[in-house]
């Protein structure tokens, strides 16, 4: 057996999403290589990769991509499929799944070791399993075991991040595998748009009600990447309100605030504090030494200034903040030249002794820490709550040891920003960036309130200030009763701020992604808890539960796709038992259940038992814990209800106990049966160029309602394939559509339970005769 692994590239150029403000995206080479799992042996190749296709859905900046590959495995020997994914720190894997043959496999959600071992003991039988798993902050690993000599192999991973805002401007970027991948793209904003433009394509643009369709042709080429940069037409301080609302559930809110990108010039009293232990000792320290040396030259004689340097002891250049004159700015450089690494970390007794210094009536008090070690949690926490001041503390970490949680829960706290800087080089960059952000302060002291309503669960708790630019992004659950008015008030540059938005609650909505933004915030929080507490049953089980019901990899789960035909009878066991956990964990969970039926297809299954027309009552209790009374139908003359059922429930035909109540009070117990169909059709298209026109052939493997084609740019511009009578098998269907050179055509399949499925194909340029 071989295997084929890639570090930073190939598959992982097409599952790569870095969109934030100041991301570094990676921009390798395609490079997806297959090693032989024998270490005696050097030899590597290269495996295939035949297309590539991606889908891009943009709502209220919520970014949804849906990655499709294709590989072939040349070689005479099977192998299995590594790869390394780094999907940007703030990206969630929202689903995995891949194809044997013409079936798709989907990824479920379960506990990670229980995943792993059902994994392991199937790829030893040399069977067909696939494993998604996380293996570091917005790092994953993907595994598909066995590819066959000469197969075909499609996989498919979703992504999903919020793009970050700065001032008005929205970035979005997406690594491509190939210069020809098919790109497919919505934006929907509920804002007005304003210049939507990429550097690395040109962009056909179409808008209608909101919803602006994207075609997107590579300028050259040699496009490694697709970029798309758009701005959002609203004035500062405003208050953007997305919602999640199921019946009976409390809505999810994702609650936003853009400011504006220039601040008037404030005085500051600026603290560096910074780390001197062993582990800093070369490189790391000497950069963080000339980046401090940089903020401190740019201080104006109207700031102030102080030095810190520790271990586990701690040196204060000054006793007390003083004026930035020259003296004192040459002073603090060669204090900092002087700054020699050896001794342990001592952050909480570092941080006691900047607070300590600080000057009350201070009109902007900055404390900077960079460090690139542990330390003891309560005692940096005790030092942050001693101090009843208006400091902001930013916290800056360096390399793989740094206690991130730790850092980033300081910074919440005293409302500054969390800062994580990978290697030595950066140092001086990123520090000069914070910098640039942190000296000054468009909104300060932000408080949310609800009128009319309840917030729950707001995250982050402290909110933090606001840089020239920057965006607030709050996620929160709320109840009420009708319209409720949220309110944001704090300080701005010019005087107090308050702004204002009105959201409809008992009215249920669907937007899906609302509410798993908010379990994937809480699931972080709980294992930033984990990190700084200690791992405890309570915290893990409900990082645990969160990730189960809403669907996403954490370092406790883990998203497993294996075909029911290739287990055998102990991981059977094992699968039947992870299943039953689930639906334990859904039973108590009814808003996760809510979210999932929300994202169900409209081909909802309908429950049709006999029962008496005037039995008082008729109740079915369905096994993932929804109980639901069912209607007469005087037609059928029997019993119904349609209900939705959570998006994790595997295909088929069920049984359910139905409890009926007689007029005159006797009760009895039916069984009913109802089948779940929420698979997308499966279809392969194939595509023919010629003369002007593009001849298309879907071939589909269920019997389906209706297949369509039209151009991306412009729908009206369509054709209903019908099914190829000459096909024995009737599985195929034909059709012609006119087009220009290089246009995009978006093929559309629905089956007969109205779950629909989408490709996007083009005619190469080279096979567009006239």
């Amino acid at each position: 057996m071989q295997t084929i692994r890639c570090a930073s590239t190939s598959l992982c150029v097409g599952l790569c999403l870095v969109i934030a403000s100041f991301a570094v995206t990676a921009k390798a080479q395609i490079l997806l290589e297959a090693r032989p799992t024998d270490a005696s042996s050097a030899r590597t190749r290269a495996l295939s990769l035949e297309r590539e296709n991606i889908v891009i859905t943009i709502d209220e900046q919520h970014a949804k991509t849906v990655l499709t590959q294709h590989y072939f495995n040349n070689a005479q020997e099977s192998v299995e499929g590594v790869c390394s994914v780094r999907a940007g720190q703030s990206a969630s894997v929202q689903g995995f799944a891949y194809w044997n043959g013409a079936t798709k496999i989907r990824g479920e959600v379960f506990e990670k070791q229980a995943a792993q071992a059902v994994y392991e003991q199937t790829a030893g039988l040399k069977r067909d399993p696939g494993l998604l798993e996380q293996t570091g902050e917005g790092a994953f690993t993907f595994r598909v075991f066995p590819i066959q000599s000469h197969e075909h192999k499609r996989v498919e991973v979703t992504l999903t991040q919020r793009l970050a805002r700065d001032s008005q401007h929205v970035e979005y970027r997406v690594p491509l595998a190939r210069p020809d991948t098919a790109t497919s793209l919505t934006i929907t904003d509920s804002r007005p748009l304003g210049s939507i433009a990429s550097p690395s394509h040109d962009l056909a643009v179409q808008t209608s009600n909101g919803t602006y369709t994207v075609t997107a042709t590579p300028k050259t080429k040699k496009e490694k990447e697709f970029v798309l940069r758009y701005d959002i037409k609203q004035a500062p301080y405003q208050l953007s309100v997305a919602k999640h609302e199921d019946q009976g559930q409390p809505a999810y809110l994702t609650i936003s605030l853009g400011t504006e990108g220039l601040a008037r010039s404030t005085t500051k009293d600026v603290t560096i504090v910074l780390d001197r232990s062993g582990s800093m000792s070369g490189t790391p320290l000497g950069e963080a030494r000339e980046a401090a040396k940089e903020i401190v030259s740019r201080l104006g004689t109207a700031d102030r200034l102080n030095v810190i340097a520790f271990d586990d002891t701690v040196d204060s250049l000054y006793s007390e903040m003083q004026p930035a004159t020259d003296g004192n700015r040459s002073a603090a450089l060669r204090f900092l030249d002087h700054v020699k690494a050896g001794g342990g970390t001592d952050i909480g007794r570092a941080l006691g002794e900047a607070l300590k210094h600080q000057r009350p009536n201070a009109e902007r008090p900055i404390v900077l820490l960079l460090t690139d070690g542990e330390s003891d949690a309560n005692s940096v926490f005790a030092a942050a709550e001693r101090d009843h001041s208006k400091v902001r503390v930013f916290t800056i970490g360096l390399g793989a040891g740094v206690n991130r949680p730790l850092l980033s829960r300081l910074s919440d706290l005293k409302r500054g920003r969390f800062t994580y800087i990978q290697s030595a080089e950066a140092i001086r960059a990123s520090v000069s960036r914070l910098f640039n952000l942190v000296e000054s302060a468009v909104l300060e002291a932000p408080e949310l309130t609800i009128e009319n309503g309840q917030l729950l669960q707001l995250q982050p708790s402290t909110l933090p200030d606001l840089a020239p630019g920057e965006e607030l992004v709050v996620t929160a659950r709320a109840i009420g009763s009708g319209p409720v008015r949220i309110v944001l008030r704090g300080r701005g540059i010019h005087g107090p701020i308050e702004a204002k938005a009105t959201v409809a609650l008992s009215k249920p909505n669907a937007k899906p992604w609302v509410g798993r933004m908010w379990a994937r915030e809480r699931t972080n929080r709980l294992l930033e808890d984990i990190s700084l507490k200690g791992e405890s049953d309570e915290l893990k089980n409900e990082a645990i539960e969160l990730a189960v019901s809403y669907g996403f990899v954490t370092p406790y789960t883990a998203f497993l796709a294996v075909p029911e035909s290739e287990l055998s009878a102990e991981t059977a066991t094992i699968m039947r038992t992870l299943r039953a956990q689930k639906q334990s964990i859904l039973a108590n969970r009814a808003d996760a259940v809510a979210l999932s039926r929300s994202e169900m297809p409209p081909g909802d299954p309908v429950l049709s038992v006999d029962a008496p027309a005037d039995a008082s009552r008729v109740t079915a209790f369905f096994p993932f814990g929804l109980e639901k009374d069912l209607a007469f139908d005087p037609d059928t003359k029997r019993w119904r209800v349609r209900f939705l059922v959570p998006i994790e429930t595997i295909d088929g035909t069920y049984e359910v106990p139905v409890m009926v109540i007689g007029r005159d009070g006797h009760v009895e117990f039916l069984t009913g049966k109802y089948t779940i169909d929420s698979r997308e059709p499966e279809f392969e298209p194939t595509v023919k160029c010629h003369n002007g026109t593009m001849e298309l052939s879907v071939a589909t493997h269920e019997p389906v309602r209706e297949v369509r084609a039209a151009l991306v740019t412009d729908t009206s511009r369509r054709v209903d394939l019908r099914l190829d009578r000459r096909d024995p098998t009737l599985t195929h269907y034909v059709g012609k559509l006119k087009l220009p050179v290089g246009a995009r055509v978006r093929i559309v399949v629905a089956d007969k339970a109205r779950n629909e499925a989408v490709e996007v194909v083009a005619c190469p340029v080279e096979e567009y005769a006239e």
